[in-house]
């Protein structure tokens, strides 16, 4: 949270300085932060329900990378792939037809796509693309809550 809320702050000083007008399509846009914070919170119940049943899973997902300051960091080998299958940097544009249809398989593409729309393009929000967006948040969040609850009771037995 305190890494969006800085994000989003250093998103306004360059909109400003850029005299960028802020139009009410940018408020839009808080709906892509909504459902991707519901969206992640199904994830992250999901993930802290398996991350205790399989201790090491933390430890074999990760391999080791040297940043610029020479320090030894872990990175994650599945989010790393992942970020670069999420059209954040590219737009769907540039993209062929065959691997757009690849790219929009991943859930995160659709709310960013909803972010893009209302920020960057001030366009409406595509209604397909945020029924997709909403109905892939609520089977996220009710799959997270699911697995949570069913495996909730036998945390402490695997702790």
């Amino acid at each position: 949270m305190i890494n969006l809320m800085a994000t989003l702050s250093a998103l306004f000083c360059v909109m400003l300085v850029l005299r960028i007008d802020l139009s009410y399509r940018l408020y839009e846009g808080v709906v892509a932060l909504i459902l991707l914070t519901l969206f992640s919170t199904g994830v992250g119940l999901v993930l802290s329900a398996i991350a205790v049943k399989f201790r090491d899973m933390n430890v074999t997902s990760r391999m080791y990378d040297i940043n610029v300051y020479g320090e030894k960091t872990t990175n994650n080998v599945f989010l790393t792939a992942h970020r670069y299958l999420c059209p954040i940097i590219y737009t769907m544009s540039f993209l062929p037809e065959r691997v757009q249809n690849i790219v929009m398989l991943n859930p995160l593409t659709h709310f960013l796509i909803i972010f893009r729309e209302c920020v960057l393009y001030e366009e409406n929000i595509s209604i397909k693309i945020l029924g997709v967006g909403v109905l892939e948040t609520f089977i996220m969040l009710g799959i997270g809550i699911y697995v949570f609850g069913k495996r909730q009771d036998k945390f402490i037995m695997d702790i």
